[in-house]
């Protein structure tokens, strides 16, 4: 008896020892297959592409070929593509998804080159720019006065002309879709001619350009409102999904002090959920830099999304041992610019031979 028990303790502890090499083999080779920054190789694939007049968006898994690809800098530019072409599409960030922002039978107009600051009032609280900027451009114009962008979405790469033409919506708690931080823009709709839009002007413009998908014409300029850039502190919580509900209507939504709020559901039974907040803070950051650092290189978090979605137990890795080590140690306090600043590299795969990402996004009734 005390013999077989020795035998089993010792399978166990080879099974034990085994599966540790195992699981360091592994995380050696997702280490070694990750390290290389992915991001050159994309930018040299989409330089190639609009060489051949090809448009691509962030999947790639919808290449289209256009008639032509023109990159505007002056409003000029964009009222002679539309006046003097039948079919036009607009390209801003090219993060969208399926495809949809190219037409075969249109040229293109890459808007990124339409970038500038037109205007900026500190007292008012609101900035002009062209639809082509960035909202990390724009970030880091404001930080220095102490302002932050009023409704955005989560990662910074995108255009402000594209954004509203989804008409994005982002973490900010009780603002809205950023529609309800618009100002006024300016638009060339499909005849050429240059109209300004704002709420109680132009207002049959102003509500089908936003979230028109560029359906109208193509947004030039846009003046948006601005809000403080204030500290913010994280308060994460781990729950049982059916408490959800009433801990966001009772702890969240009422209260004033929560400007960023998301709730991560674990799969696959999706009964556990990890709640995240920014609740404005007076304490003083402890975050070195005022921003995320721009071209980071994202290793760990592409060693992550490889464990994550494609080991065995990734899902059950990523709620044990990947969040508890994020969420591990004193809260990190920074400003509301940092939180708003991430950049969509950090999701870029490893490489786009076998495999790509892809957005899929619900809409719910809170009800339900």
């Amino acid at each position: 008896m005390a013999l077989n028990m020795t035998n089993l303790i010792k399978r166990i502890l080879f099974c034990f020892l085994a599966a540790l090499v195992f699981f360091g083999l592994s995380l050696g080779y997702v280490a070694i297959s990750t390290f290389k920054n992915p991001i050159d190789e994309k930018l040299a694939r989409e330089k190639e592409n609009t060489q051949k007049n090809v448009v691509s968006e962030v999947t790639e898994l919808y290449p289209v070929k256009v008639r032509g690809i023109v990159v505007p800098h002056t409003l000029a530019e964009i009222v002679e593509q539309v006046r003097n072409n039948d079919h036009v599409s607009i390209g801003g960030g090219h993060n969208s998804m399926g495809g949809q922002t190219a037409s075969e039978r249109a040229v293109q107009i890459d808007m990124r080159e339409y970038n500038k600051i037109l205007s900026f009032s500190r007292e008012a609280k609101e900035i002009t720019v062209q639809a082509g900027a960035r909202w990390r451009d724009i970030q880091d114009y404001i930080d220095p006065y102490g302002l932050s962008i009023k409704i955005m979405q989560t990662y910074a790469n995108f255009t402000v002309g594209g954004s509203l033409s989804v008409n994005v919506h982002g973490r900010y708690m009780g603002l809205g879709p950023i529609i309800l931080s618009v100002k006024s823009f300016r638009i060339v709709l499909a005849n050429g001619k240059v109209v300004e839009a704002k709420p109680d002007m132009n207002q049959d413009i102003f509500y089908s350009a936003i979230g028109g998908m560029g359906g109208i014409g193509v947004i030039t300029d846009v003046t948006l409102m601005l809000a403080d850039n204030v500290n913010l502190k994280r308060v994460q919580v781990n729950m049982a999904m059916q408490d959800y509900g009433s801990y966001f209507a009772k702890q969240v939504r009422p209260d004033p002090s929560v400007i960023f709020h998301n709730a991560d559901l674990y799969p696959p039974n999706f009964d556990r959920v990890s709640s995240v907040n920014w609740v404005e803070t007076d304490s003083a950051s402890n975050t070195e830099a005022s921003m995320i650092p721009r071209a980071q290189d994202y290793w760990l978090e592409r060693i992550a999304w490889v464990i994550m979605s494609q080991w065995p137990g990734g899902l059950w890795i990523r709620e044990h041992i990947i969040d508890p080590l994020i969420y591990f140690g004193n809260a990190p306090v920074h400003t509301r610019n940092y939180e708003a600043s991430y950049d969509i590299a950090e999701l870029e795969p490893r490489n786009r031979n076998g495999s790509t990402y892809v957005l899929q996004e619900y809409f719910i009734p809170v009800g339900q």
